[in-house]
């Protein structure tokens, strides 16, 4: 079974998480600047994305975003119960969450 991660510091702080994690986001930082730099990005970031721009990304992206709560469930459902203590909480919230009309 894993060992249980407990946040050694400020949450926004990546030395406060263990080794592997700052090894995960130091390799995909320059991944993370190409978006950053992107002008889409950009233009998101300073409220001026355009209208035209904004109706795109609601028809061709937001389903994705809408859908991405509903794939998470149906994965942690395929999960077995038991193997790590925090997957049968996590699956319970996000299942009562959608029964609730979440998504």
């Amino acid at each position: 079974m894993a060992d249980l991660f407990t946040l050694q510091g400020p949450l926004r702080d990546i030395r406060s998480y263990p080794a592997w994690t700052q090894d995960l986001v130091q390799a995909r930082a320059p991944w993370r600047e190409r978006v950053a730099q992107h002008g889409f990005f950009k233009r998101m970031r300073d409220a001026r994305p355009g209208r035209l721009r904004i109706g795109a990304l609601l028809v061709g992206a937001w389903p994705v975003v809408e859908r991405l709560t509903q794939s998470m469930a149906r994965n942690l459902l395929k999960v077995q119960f038991g193997r790590v203590p925090c997957r049968r909480a996590q699956a319970r919230l996000i299942v009562s969450a959608r029964h609730r009309g979440g998504r």
